[in-house]
């Protein structure tokens, strides 16, 4: 057996019977919890070990008055003519590896910072010059996508841009009540005559179902958002992976730069915020959401107006929708997994809208018990729209296995086939999350 061998397999076993007594005596002795071997010394000849602990000063004081102790714990253990001496000593190395490793992800953090300020600011150039500017975000948008594209619209045209909001699948009711939203217009209605093209809470240019025209012209595009699956697809790729909304991208590009914020401004920002907050109650609320909120409300915006006009401003085709969804929901994986699945024929049925639709997988996910609300939405031409809400698992994943995208808690993806197909393949992969 060669020298070093030896010296790893003697350290190996004063490690394990010295971490043994360290943990027995943390039972009574609360200075011994948690305390570690950062690694042993051993000398050529094994004469001596020196035992780097990770521990504060006094503990390694402690060790070190009863070193003799614990060498005859290990003569008890190891079958050796003579034990070796053991020295413990503070282990430092480590500790200042961990200050390094600490400084460099400073560093890292403020450079990173550094770029993202550079981005925002070029951004914020680029719109200055423009003078057509187009907004869009994706088809059957949600409240982020409306209350962005509505507040930096607002914002642009009080400084003199010529601004077209567009939108493929229209603004849904309760949201008609933002300035701005009477004024949306078709994406099929569009021209290739703009500067730039920004893309608002848009994982993919795909989403946006723009004519080839559009995409095709010398336009530069701007890609605001905070998913942390967005492609990156813009010239310029605005995007904060721990903003809570979109629009909250979009009001820090307003704010540090200068651009006008007024109550039209402010208050489709603060719409989009608190539907993709889920009205504060998220996870991805932040001290800095309830800072925006507060700081849109100062300039005008009433909480009541925007909240009621949002949650309570249902009609009654849209509550009959929901009664008969919530009668047909399957349960899986030992009802963790709460499925509906929203047939063309359902919208039929109670005379409603792709839009009517929006918020009830959370629904399913409020169950008790429940730990994934999935909603299956059967669309034109053998298409299926998936939306997933999870309490604490990490939904994103499923939706990037089908080529989708969104946050942790809340993701969605469109696969091709039938209802019935798609459920048995959402199933089979959500089944993984909780295998």
């Amino acid at each position: 057996m060669s020298t070093l061998v030896r010296r790893q397999r003697v350290a190996s076993q004063i490690r394990r019977i010295l971490m043994g007594e360290f943990a027995k005596i943390a039972i009574d002795e609360k200075s011994f919890f948690g305390v570690n071997i950062s690694y042993i010394k051993m000398s050529n000849d094994l004469s001596y070990a020196k035992i780097y602990i990770n521990g504060s000063d006094e503990l390694v004081d402690k060790l070190s008055e009863d070193k003799r102790h614990y060498r005859s714990i290990v003569a008890k253990s190891i079958s050796m003519r003579y034990v070796p001496e053991i020295i413990f000593l503070k282990d430092t190395f480590t500790e200042q590896a961990y200050k390094v490793d600490r400084l460099i992800d400073k560093i890292k953090e403020e450079r990173s910072a550094e770029e993202y300020d550079l981005k925002e600011r070029e951004v914020a150039e680029l719109l200055r010059d423009a003078k057509n500017i187009l907004i869009v975000s994706h088809i059957n948008p949600d409240g982020d996508n409306v209350g962005s594209t509505l507040g930096l619209s607002n914002s642009l045209k009080q400084m003199g841009k010529t601004v077209v909001v567009a939108n493929r699948s229209g603004i849904p009711d309760n949201f008609m009540f933002l300035k701005g939203a009477d004024k949306v217009i078709s994406t099929q209605r569009l021209r290739p005559e703009f500067d730039v093209i920004v893309f608002a809470d848009c994982g993919s240019v795909e989403r946006a179902a723009l004519e080839p025209d559009i995409l095709n012209s010398k336009a530069r595009i701007v890609n605001i958002d905070h998913h942390i699956t967005n492609n990156r697809y813009g010239t310029y790729n605005l995007i904060d992976e721990d903003a809570p909304s979109a629009s909250f991208v979009v009001f820090n590009l307003l704010k540090h730069n200068g651009f006008p914020i007024d109550e039209t401004v402010a208050e489709p920002l603060y719409a989009a915020l608190l539907t993709d907050t889920g009205s504060f109650r998220y996870s991805s609320t932040s001290s800095a959401a309830f800072k925006m909120a507060a700081e849109m409300i100062d300039l005008g915006v009433d909480p009541w107006y925007v909240a009621s006009n949002i949650y309570e401003n249902k009609k009654p085709s849209q509550l009959k929708l929901l009664g008969r969804l919530l009668s047909n929901i399957e349960y899986f994986f030992d009802n963790r997994l709460a499925l509906i699945v929203l047939r063309k024929e359902d919208f039929e049925a109670t005379g409603t809208t792709v839009a009517d639709s929006e918020g009830i997988v959370n629904y399913a996910r409020a169950i008790k018990g429940v730990e994934i609300g999935a909603l299956i939405r059967e669309e034109d031409e053998g298409i299926c729209k998936i939306s997933l809400r999870s309490k604490n698992l990490d939904i994103s994943s499923v939706a990037l296995s089908f080529g989708g995208g969104g946050h942790k808690n809340a993701s969605g993806f469109s696969l091709s086939g039938t209802p019935e197909k798609v459920k048995a393949d959402l199933i089979s992969e959500i089944g993984k999350l909780f295998d």
